[in-house]
Parts: structure tokens; sequence; C-alpha cells
């Protein structure tokens, strides 16, 4: 018997033997979706082979027809809540077609998982019964027989494991003895962890033949497959059994206890345990991977090449790591993307290379189009290294890498980033993601990373009636990851359209901006980016193309929705809802101060008629920047207003101006009419280029309301403090705050603030390592204890444009959400092979990404 790895399609029939209900099925969807999740993650990435999956509901008597069985490479059988001791008639039913299938379909291969693998062993005429030793949940490792370990490739392994029954080996004692099965590992509770039915040896496959065939694996020759672990699970199923279990009463608190340690009856308690109690998973004896690959060996998809099974390791490959990808698998994965993999490096010898123009340097479209460049160059730079690794400008061509990424997919196709993220797991490799690099953190890049860039990714299309299941979400834009929101603004005008974005002509719509809540001038209106998104298609750690909204993947849809930039995919196109558009007026105030005081009372005027405009629904954007050399400060005050004509600005603004003027302001207004508000944010470009870091803060209605002078008091110290320059987008309340009944992972902060203060501390281009750590941590040290009398009770910043460095960054960032995240993370990422500075998981990684901490 010998197997094809010609491209084909592998057809499972999946007797579904339980059901997944309420929250369980709202956050894992149903069994069929569990299950071809695994598979398809286990796949190996070298074959072309299509997997298809039919589910039949077996309580409810549902099989494959008679006549499609011969069809089926494998049948498989889930796990259940049912007793597998029980003899419910549909049990029966159950036991006795399989008993049957086996013996007149033996070319069609039996798998069976927990309750199915007991089903399997009453087929052979096995019994089920409780286990005395005790339940199993969570994590346990296993040890593998001698047969076992042929078959797993190594002696250890952990299961999630969900079961009170247990099959005797006693039962099957017969078997075991002639050699018809074989038993493939235990656990310190239960003997028989699983066994192995084999095909027969016939005369065409003998020992010399098998001698010959180089590339022969035992799994070949696997008939029956019988596991009493779930490799299917993971840790927020398994606890959210764990919990409703208990609540049932049919796990006692011993078992609970065991699982979640003595802390396990509140809700946001992990498995993870304290004081060395509660279960831990292990992640160097990974058996989810090792059965996947071993029920794919068993179906005859393997690669003609080694393939790397990568485990959680504590390290990413690097250059000089042993399993780093050779020469020629670079190029096998260039020639996988038609030749668009490219070497990237640092925008400084990029620039050499090309005689860019000092226009060019400063340009954020210039920076979108060079995969190796960021908006920030700072965040090229590697300040920590021994030496330190950096390459501006000015540097000499031998400059180094610093935190750039040393190879790139110019990304054109949702295949082309399958291919890059499939390739990143398999090599255990430091995956980067870049739509424009427009990224205030610099989660952009990373070094010794493998980078997809989606610049290329520049697909518009406009519908009047999106569809998500049965339900028409009315008028909506499909945008690819590569879009910046001045083409998109451009794109939208000429349907008679507007959507929200924010100001920033390179930023892109349907990439880390709408993952971290994503601010607009529109938001008083229409509220933040992430509640306007309808859809995302996004390639997840599995390397799978996913459909994600509020009926496919909905957990990854609450998530994706203000949880964080870069943390659970690589976005290929994403929907946004689209309004008639309208036109606007914009008004741009101008004045200066020349001292501490002046900014502080100017901002407190400023503060205290911050919500004359709310019924207007005007965005605004308020900044205050050191001009020198005397001392001098530029303020200005930005706004748009929705639908209104300049007298009725003028009108509007008149209270605010006459304080301003009155706290010694020196002034000029000018104001900008457009036909339609497109027009008004559509940028042509950003100047960038520099060297900066930032820190922010939300800050509550409450604040402005009570205590107008505390403002101008904190902007009053942080210019003392020798704060460069403070943006305040003012962007808070009306429909943001309307919209608190969203379900998303938006963090509450966005909900109750008026504005979204950022300081921004310039790093010199050239300056010396200790100036570029103190600008670092001048928003720790001296800027952030001014926020402490106008932040509210309970810290929080948009994690988009925040402080790198900042502390308590899962609280202060994703507030309540975080313990819910880090479950979905879990889920759909459990490699953390998306991993961004402060992102879901950072905490389990180094300041590099690079190795586990």
């Amino acid at each position: 018997m010998s197997f094809s790895t010609r491209p084909r399609i592998v057809r499972i029939a999946l007797l579904v033997c339980g059901h997944f209900t309420r929250g369980l099925l709202a956050e894992n969807g149903d069994y069929l979706s569990v299950y071809k999740r695994w598979l398809e993650a286990s796949l190996p990435i070298c074959v072309d082979d299509r997997l298809e999956v039919h589910g039949y509901e077996v309580q409810d008597i549902k099989y494959p027809p008679e006549r499609d069985i011969p069809c089926y490479d494998a049948i498989m059988l889930t796990g259940s809540q049912a007793d597998g001791s029980s003899n419910e008639p549909w049990i029966l039913i159950l036991v006795k077609w399989v008993q049957r299938v086996a013996i007149k379909y033996p070319f069609v291969k039996l798998y069976g998982f927990s309750f199915g693998h007991q089903i399997i062993s009453r087929s052979l005429g096995g019994i089920c019964e409780p286990n005395g030793n005790g339940p199993e949940i969570g994590p346990t490792t296993i040890q593998a027989t001698d047969i076992g370990r042929s078959l797993f490739g190594i002696t250890l392994l952990d299961f999630q494991q969900f079961h009170r029954n247990h099959v005797p080996l006693s039962s099957l004692s017969n078997f075991f003895v002639t050699g018809d099965i074989y038993l493939l590992a235990s656990s310190e509770k239960t003997a028989n962890q699983g066994f192995v039915r084999f095909y027969p040896l016939d005369s065409t496959e003998g020992s010399n033949h098998r001698k010959e065939e180089k590339d022969f694996k035992l799994a070949e020759r696997v008939h029956i497959l019988a596991i009493q672990g779930h490799p299917e699970f993971t840790e927020p199923i398994t606890s959210a059994f764990a919990r409703k279990r208990k609540e049932e009463g049919t796990i006692d608190q011993v078992a609970f206890e065991d699982y979640f340690g003595r802390h396990g009856h509140l809700s946001n308690v992990k498995p993870l345990g304290e004081s060395g109690t509660g279960r831990r998973w292990k992640s160097d004896t990974d058996g989810v991977e090792v059965v996947g690959r071993v029920v794919w060996e068993s179906l005859g998809v393997k690669c003609n090449h080694p393939v790397h099974v990568v485990q959680a390791q504590n390290c990413r490959n690097v250059p000089g790591s042993p399993n780093y990808p050779s020469d020629s698998q670079w190029q096998l994965l260039n020639n996988t993307v038609s030749g668009r993999l490219v070497h990237a490096i640092p925008s400084g010898q990029y620039c050499r290379q090309t005689n860019c123009t000092d226009a060019e340097w400063t340009s954020a479209n210039w920076r979108n189009t060079v995969p190796g460049a960021m908006n920030e160059v700072n965040w090229e730079q590697d300040h920590d290294s021994n030496p330190p690794s950096l390459c501006g400008r000015t540097s000499p061509a031998t400059c180094g890498q610093g935190d750039v990424p040393l190879y790139a997919i110019l990304a054109e196709s949702a295949e082309d980033i399958q291919a890059g993220v499939n390739f990143a797991r398999e090599y255990n490799l430091r995956l980067a993601v870049k739509a424009s690099g427009h990224d205030l953190l610099g989660r952009s890049t990373a070094k010794n990373s493998f980078l997809i860039h989606t610049h290329k990714l520049q697909s518009v299309a406009f519908t009047d009636n999106f569809q998500v299941g049965n339900q028409d979400l009315g008028s909506a834009v499909t945008v690819g990851s590569g879009v910046g929101l001045s083409a998109l603004y451009n794109a939208s005008k000429a349907e008679g359209k507007i959507f929200v974005g924010g100001s920033a002509a390179t930023v892109v719509a349907g990439g880390g901006y709408v993952q971290g809540a994503g601010h607009s001038a529109l938001s008083p209106m229409f509220g933040l980016a992430a509640d306007n998104v309808l859809e995302f298609n996004v390639v997840t750690a599995d390397g799978v193309l996913r459909r994600v909204n509020e009926n496919s993947n909905s957990d990854l849809f609450w998530a994706m929705r203000g949880g964080g930039a870069g943390s659970w995919g690589a976005i290929v196109n994403a929907t946004f809802r689209t309004y008639p558009t309208f036109n606007a007026t914009q008004s741009l105030v101008l004045f200066t101060a020349t001292n501490s005081s002046g900014v502080g009372a100017i901002t407190e005027a400023h503060a205290k008629h911050i919500f004359d405009l709310k019924s207007m629904h005007a965005g605004q954007y308020y900044s205050v920047t050191y001009i020198g050399p005397n001392t001098t400060y530029a303020i200005s005050i930005s706004t748009v207003f929705p639908r209104a004509t300049s007298e009725q600005v003028v009108a509007a603004m008149e209270p605010m101006l006459r304080d301003i003027l009155n706290a010694g302001g020196i002034l000029t207004l000018n104001t900008t009419n457009t036909a339609t508000i497109n027009e008004l944010l559509a940028q042509n470009d950003d100047q960038v280029g520099d060297y900066l870091v930032i820190g922010s803060r939300l800050i509550p209605e409450a604040s402005y309301q009570q205590s107008p002078k505390d403002i101008g008091d904190a902007y009053k110290g942080l210019i003392d403090a020798g704060t460069y320059v403070i943006t305040t987008p003012v962007l808070g309340g009306g429909q943001v705050a309307e919209n608190v009944k969203i379900d998303s992972a938006v963090i509450p902060g966005w909900r109750t603030a008026k504005s979204h203060i950022i300081v921004g501390n310039p790093i010199p281009e050239n300056g010396t390592i200790e100036e570029v750590h103190a600008a670092q941590n001048l928003f720790k040290t001296t800027q952030l204890p001014l926020f402490a009398t106008i932040q509210g009770q309970n810290a929080s910043a948009y994690s988009n444009e925040a402080d790198r460095w900042e502390e308590n960054w899962q609280t202060v960032f994703y507030g309540p959400n975080y313990s819910r995240l880090s479950a979905i993370k879990t889920k759909y990422d459990p490699t953390d092979l998306f991993i961004v500075a402060t992102g879901v998981g950072s905490e389990r990684w180094d300041s590099y990404g690079l190795c586990r901490v």
C-alpha cells in the first residue's frame, strides 16, 4: 500500500457526538468548526491537499449515506458530554454502526477521540466504565509505549483531558495479546490512553519493500486510531466545560481545584494555578501538534522534504539557529509567491541606493512603499543591543540592520499572505506585518524578523447591500489592507459616500488603526472605526483565511474591534459601514504663547468651552508645539463641523475665542467650506521621517466638567517638564459614548472620554544612547504623574498612540477585556506567532519578541 503526495481532496466524515451551547458555541463555533480548525492547523504546509469535513449529528441518528461511505478517506468520532458507558439507544446504534463499517469498509480509516475512543473500544468488544482513579481534567502528560513512541516520535505528550470514564485494558486484553491492536500510551490515572490497529502487510508490501522505501512511516499503516484525550480542545474550551460541569455537580471540588487551583470559582481565573496548584500546559510535549501530524500522515499526506514541526520553543529561529531556513528554502518560498520575496533593508540604506530626495525621506507615501521603512526612523533602530545597531540617513553604508526585518513578502493576494504565515509558523520565525508603517509604537517591524507587507492590497469595492448571514447591513465599502485613508476618502467621494477614518493620509483603514479602536473627526457623529467595521478577512496563525464577523468567528471579531493591532492575524481586507456624504466647514485657529503659564491659561479657557460644540458633532484637534528659540509655543485648534456654514462656525466658536483672547492669545481664524467632507479629510501626504516617542491618556468628560483649571495646570506642568509637542484629539462623547452597548474589545475608557492627550518626545537623530533612553523614559518618569489629577479613576490610553514602555499596559490599554482577549489569543494563535510590543500575549516574550521570558 503506497500513498501519493499529489494534491487531492481529503474527505472526512465527522460523527458529531455532542454539542456546544451558549457561550461555548458563541466563542468556538460548533464541534464541526473546532475539528476543522484543528485539522487545518496541522496540515503540512508543503502540500496542496484540501480538506473536506462533513458533519453528521449521530444523536439525531444521522449518518453518512451508505453509498457515500467508500468515498471518505476516514470517519472520525468526536467527544461528547454523554456517558460513554451508557446504553442509550443512539449510543447502541453508534456502536453497531462503527463495528459494521470497520468490517465492511476496512479501507476507510477510523479515528476516535475521548468519547469516540470509548465507542470504538465498545465496537471491538471492550467496555467503558467509571475510572476508579478519578476524573482527568485539563492538560495531562501521557507516556508513550514503544509503539506509541514509534508512531508519535516522542515519549511524552500533553493533551487536554475531560473524562470520568475509561476503557480498562482488561476488556481488550484478547486484542492486545494477539497483536490486533497496540497500546499507545498511559497516564497516572488512565492506563489506556489510546490504541492503534494497523493494516496487515500484504505480499506486495512485505519487509523487503518496506526497507527500500526510505520515507516509510508507521502512520501509513494505521487503520484505527483511538485517543482518550482531546487534541481538538483549547484551554478556553476545557475551562468553560469545567465551570459548566461544576455548576451541574458532575465534577467535585477536588477535581475542579486540581484544574483551576484554589481560586477557580472566579470567572477570570485561568488554569495556570498559583502557589503550585492548577494545571499547566507543557508546550514542549504538545500532543495536539503530534496527533494532528499522525492523522495527516496516516491519510497519506506528507512532504517530500522534511517539515519542521513547530512547537512552542523558547526562542524564534534567527540566522545561525539550526532550523533557520536555508537559502534554498527561502528560494522555494519566493517561487511560491511568484518572486515577491525581497531582502528588507533600513530606509537609510534604501535611500542611499535609490538617491532619495529630502522630500521623499520625509514622505509617508514614499515610506509606505519601502518594506523596511517606518514613519518614525527610531523604530528601525536597535538601541538596546551591544553595540547599538543604528541606521539613519546620514549613517555610513555599512550601518546595521537594526530592528528591520531580514526578508519581506510584497503580498498581492491572500495566498501570498497565507504562504508567508505558514512559512513563519513552520520555521518558527519572528513574524511582522506592515501595512503602511504609520505605527507610533514600532509594532510593524522587528529585529531578525520576516515581514509580510500588505501595501499592494489596494482593492476598493462599494455596495449598498452588504450581507452577513441573512442580514442586510446596508451601505458599505470593502478595502484591501494596503489602502490609505486619503485614497479611500477620494474613492468614497466619487460614490457619494463617507466612512469613519482618521486624519492622516497614509493610515490604512483595514489595519492596526481599526484594531486599536480608530478615532476620527467623525467620531462624535458616527463613533469609532471599530464601531463601524462589519467584517474582516484575515489569515490567522494556522494559515487559514477566515471570514470574521458577528456570525462567523464572532469571538475573533469581538477581539479585532479594539483588542489591539497586530495580535490576531494578517488582514486581507476589511468592510466598513458607509454613510451619504455631506458638506462641511473646517475652522483653523492659530495663536502663540510665550511661556508655560500662557499655555496653561489658554488651555484652561479652551477646556471651559469644550462642550460648546457638542450639538454640532464637531471633531477637533488641539495642539501645542514648541517652536523656540525664545520659549515660544504655537497653539492650533483645527475643528471639522459637519453640515455647517462658515457663519454658524464663527458663531459657535466666538465664546471660546473671546476667552482665549482674554487669556493672552494672539489669534487668527480661517474657515474652509467644502461640498463634501471627504475633501477636508483627504490629505496628500504625511510629514514623517523623524525620531519620536510618545505617551498618552484618555481624559474623561468629567475632568473637563469638574475642573478646567486642572486641565490647564496639567498642560503647564507638561511644558515645564520640557514636553516638545502636545496633541489633543477632542473626539470623544457624542456617538462614541452612545455606542457603549456595542459588544467589542474597545477599552471602556473611550466611552467616557472627551479627549485623548498625546505628548511627543523627540530623539536626537545622532544622539547618544543615554539621550535616547532619556527620551524613552520621559513619559513614565516625568510626564505621567502630571496626568494624575485629570485622567480619572481608571487610567486608560488609546493603544495605537501610547507609550511603548507603559508598565501597566494590560490594564491601561485593554482594561477589563484583557483576560478574554488572552483566551481568544490562545485559541487562534497558541504559539504566539503574531506578537507585537504591548499586544495581547507579549508579556510572555522579551522586548524583541524573540525569546520567551
